[in-house]
This record gives structure tokens, sequence and C-alpha cells, in this order.
């Protein structure tokens, strides 16, 4: 359910990692690609294990069947674990302005602009990253410190992994990066 091929646009690194707390997840992450946009969506059903990923998967059916979006949107519904970091190692939440699918019709999702200058990385988690740590809201501080250490995407996804793999995973785990070169 994760993209086939990356090919990244102009300008752009596209890079995602899911490890699912059972053989198969109920997070994904995928994008698509046009003439002049980057849909990308992260997706976190409640639960785990097949039902999820059956849900997971209509979902993301859901959202290929869109048409295609102008730029520079982001949407979060309910999600609110996305942080923009900037060149300079700044980094600032944008903060969730909806409720989660599912919850009513409409859902108030607004949309947001967010502009990415060269060195610039949007980063999304699910909860699972949270887990990692203490998982309250506290870990977004420490998943963020975690990217800024990281020489590389490559490298922040290797501690990721390293992490999940010492026990401490309980949930899913998928980020999406997208890095302004």
């Amino acid at each position: 359910m994760f993209p086939a091929a990356v090919r990244h646009p102009d300008g752009y690194d596209l890079a995602g990692l899911s490890i699912p707390r059972m053989q198969i997840a109920g997070d994904l992450y995928t994008w698509r690609i046009g003439d002049r946009f980057i849909d990308m969506t992260l997706v976190d059903v409640m639960g785990q294990g097949t039902a999820a990923a059956i849900l997971a998967a209509g979902v993301r059916s859901a959202f290929h069947a869109r048409a295609d979006e102008p730029p520079a949107e982001f949407v979060d519904a309910g999600h609110g674990l996305t942080v923009l970091i900037r060149a300079d190692g700044s980094f600032q939440r944008l903060a969730s302005r909806g409720l989660p699918l599912g919850i009513s019709e409409g859902g108030g999702w607004l949309t947001q602009t967010v502009g990415l200058v060269p060195g610039d990385s949007l980063v999304s988690f699910t909860d699972g990253v949270l887990d990692l740590y203490d998982g309250t809201l506290h870990s977004l501080t420490q998943a963020t410190d975690l990217v800024g250490a990281s020489a590389s995407t490559d490298e922040f996804f290797s501690a990721v992994r390293l992490l999940a793999a010492s026990g401490q995973a309980t949930d899913d785990i998928t980020v999406l990066v997208v890095t302004r070169t």
C-alpha cells in the first residue's frame, strides 16, 4: 500500500517509513505526483492488524480517487502530529484544524498553507512514534529532536527502527518526510 517507486519532483525529496506492530499495519503513507502538485497522505487507522489494514486500504483508495489538487495546501484531519523543521533547526508544530475522519460528516477541516524554503522539512508522524517515548505530546519534541540530530532522512529512519526494535513499540509507526532541496 506504499508508493511503488520514489520519483522526487524537482526541488523536493520524499521519504516514508512504516513499521507495523503486527505483521500488517493500519498506518500508511502514500503520494501522487502530478505536473503541478504533490499529493501526500499519512493515515493512522485506529487499531492494529488485519481489520485496521483493510480500513486503511479503503481510505487510501478514497484519497487516490480525488481530483488533482492545487499545490501548497495542508489539511490535518485531527492528527496534529506534523512539524515544520526549518533549515536553522527551529521547528513549529502544525496544529490540527478539524476532527478525525469519521467523527462527523464534513469534519470542519480547514486548509492551511505551508511554505518550504530550501533546507526545510515537513515531518508527519503517527502516534506510534510518540509511544517510543512516553506517549504524550511532549514526545513530539523528542521525536523532532531526533530528526534534527540526524544527518539525513535515512539516518533518522535508522534511529526510529532502532527504537522500535528495542521493544518500546506498542503501535504501528509511520513517518512521512518532505524536504525542500
